[in-house]
C-alpha cells in the first residue's frame, strides 16, 4: 500500500467505528434539542398548539380534534445525515482540504441540515395543527422523505463547494504564468 495513503485508510477506519459509537451515544440528547428548538420557533412564531414538550416528544393540540403526542424517532432525526457528511468530512485526503477548511465546510453542511430538518418538522406539525394527527402522518411520510433527500443532498452540495478550489481562481493563474513564460520565451523559439 502506498505511504501516502494509509492516513486516508486509518480515518476511514475510525469513521467506520466511531460514525455508530457517536450515533447511539448522540441520539437521544440530539431529538430532544431538535423538537425543543422546533417547539420554540413555532412560539417565537406565535404558533399555538403545542403546549406541552418532555424528552423527544410535543403535545400537539390541534385546531380541530384531540390532542396527540409528536414522537421524534431516531430516524426522524438530523444526527444520521449530519453524521454522514462528517464521516465524508473525515475521510477525505489531506490534500482536498486542511483541518480548518474541511471543519467550516462540515459546520456549514450541518447547519443545512438541521435547519432544513427542522423545517421539515415544523411543516408536519404545522400540517397535523391544522387538519389534525392523520394529515401529520401522511405529509411526514410523503413530503418529509423529499425533505430529507433535499436537505442531505443540499447539505453535501454545500460542503463540496467550501471543499472543491475555485477553478476559475486556478485557470486565471495559469493563465498569469503561461503569460509571463511567452513573455521571457525568445521571438523566434
Amino acid at each position: 500500500m502506498n505511504r501516502q495513503r494509509w492516513p486516508v485508510w486509518l480515518r476511514v477506519g475510525f469513521v467506520v467505528v466511531a460514525t455508530p459509537l457517536l450515533f447511539v451515544l448522540l441520539e437521544a440528547p440530539a431529538r430532544s434539542l431538535e423538537i425543543r428548538a422546533d417547539v420554540g420557533v413555532m412560539h417565537l412564531l406565535r404558533i399555538g398548539g403545542l403546549p406541552l414538550v418532555t424528552g423527544a416528544q410535543a403535545l400537539v393540540q390541534p385546531m380541530h380534534g384531540e390532542a396527540f403526542w409528536v414522537y421524534l424517532s431516531p430516524s426522524c432525526s438530523s444526527l444520521a445525515s449530519i453524521l454522514t457528511l462528517g464521516c465524508i468530512a473525515a475521510a477525505l485526503p489531506g490534500r482536498v482540504a486542511g483541518g480548518g477548511r474541511r471543519l467550516l465546510a462540515f459546520l456549514a453542511a450541518a447547519a443545512a441540515v438541521f435547519l432544513g430538518n427542522m423545517l421539515r418538522i415544523d411543516l408536519s406539525i404545522g400540517a397535523g395543527l391544522v387538519r389534525g394527527q392523520t394529515m401529520l402522518v401522511l405529509f411526514h411520510n410523503w413530503a418529509g422523505s423529499v425533505f430529507a433527500f433535499v436537505y442531505t443532498m443540499g447539505g453535501f452540495i454545500v460542503m463540496l463547494w467550501l471543499l472543491l478550489p475555485d477553478r476559475r481562481k486556478g485557470a486565471a493563474e495559469q493563465g498569469t504564468a503561461l503569460s509571463r513564460v511567452g513573455a521571457a520565451t525568445p521571438a523566434g523559439a
